[in-house]
């Protein structure tokens, strides 16, 4: 603002991942403690919490792209205010049930803290994490594909996340009415979810679309449909699964620990599954149609997690 230096946009990049993994590392954390002290349940506060999440996320993305567009160094400034303003209200927020200790006494136990954790949730850790890796792949890939068979514009296809996002938010609220039975409803929501991707390419090309864009209105809306129903299945079996995960390592008082990890591995999925559909796209490994079947093995290996989970509540 001052020298008029904008700078690289992977500055951008990398300090607003930086600052987005130590939040959604606390936010986590915070989930079960939050739920012992307003006695709720923990599957409605991290459905909460996603909810609000997601829905700034999608106020962000046109205001972002605004802002770059006309006033970027003011953009720059009012990116710093909102995170400076969550640092600053974050400040006064504790628990009275919250594990506290130093920070170099605990991450001179990183190691073994890791191990216990993985020893103990690996199902929670292979399902949740690799779940919100697919899902950030499929929504790459139906943008692609509606785009590809024009079901709509540039404009119009860069949409279909906002449908996903709808469908999120409808699956995270309707998951609090199924906490009794969560492993069973989220392992149905596993094998929907799997069916429902490899299915969706497929009934859209059924449907024979036309090379005429204007023409093809009416299926535009209906994959937007579909989308809706994908992103709530995939809303309650994920709220579900993680809800329990964080619970479970706040009973270890381990919630900290517990927490980062599926944030760094959640980031890791995303990474390495839409990194590995993008360059096999690129070199042609995949069609646009072989990416789903393999977004669908993905997520039927979560499932398989799931599960576990499931076997070892009903032994």
């Amino acid at each position: 603002y001052v020298t008029d230096f904008v700078g690289s946009i992977w500055i951008y990049i990398i300090l607003t991942g930086l600052i987005t993994g130590f939040f959604n590392s606390t936010k986590m954390a915070a989930v079960p403690l939050q739920a012992v002290e307003s006695g709720r349940t923990t599957t409605m506060v991290n459905g909460v919490l996603t909810i609000i999440f997601t829905v700034a996320m999608l106020m962000g993305i046109p205001v972002g792209m605004f802002m770059w567009e006309t006033y970027p160094q003011n953009g720059i400034w009012i990116a710093i205010g909102v995170f400076a303003g969550a640092g600053i209200l974050s400040i006064g927020n504790r628990y009275k049930i919250e594990n506290l200790s130093p920070f170099i006494q605990r991450s001179q136990l990183i190691f073994s803290d890791t191990f216990l954790i993985v020893r103990n949730y690996w199902p929670f850790l292979l399902s949740g994490p690799v779940y919100w890796g697919v899902a950030g792949a499929v929504s790459l890939s139906i943008t692609g594909f509606v785009e590809e068979v024009k079901l709509g514009g540039a404009t119009m296809c860069s949409l279909m996340s906002l449908w996903a996002a709808v469908g999120i938010i409808a699956g995270n609220v309707a998951s609090n009415w199924m906490i009794h039975i969560k492993y069973r409803i989220a392992s149905i929501c596993g094998v929907l979810l799997i069916i429902l991707i490899i299915a969706y390419p497929y009934l859209i090309l059924w449907m024979e679309p036309s090379q005429v864009i204007a023409e093809n209105g009416n299926l535009y809306w209906f994959a937007s449909g579909m989308f809706i129903l994908i992103g709530a299945v995939f809303g309650v079996g994920t709220n579900l699964v993680d809800s329990a995960y964080l619970e479970s390592v706040a009973k270890d008082r381990m919630e900290g620990q517990g927490a980062a990890l599926q944030s760094a591995l959640v980031s890791l999925f995303n990474f390495a599954i839409s990194g590995a559909i993008g360059f096999t796209m690129y070199k042609n490994y995949l069609t646009s149609l072989n990416q789903f079947v393999v977004l669908a093995i993905l997520t039927g290996l979560a499932t398989v997690a799931v599960f576990v989970l499931w076997k070892k509540e009903n032994p």
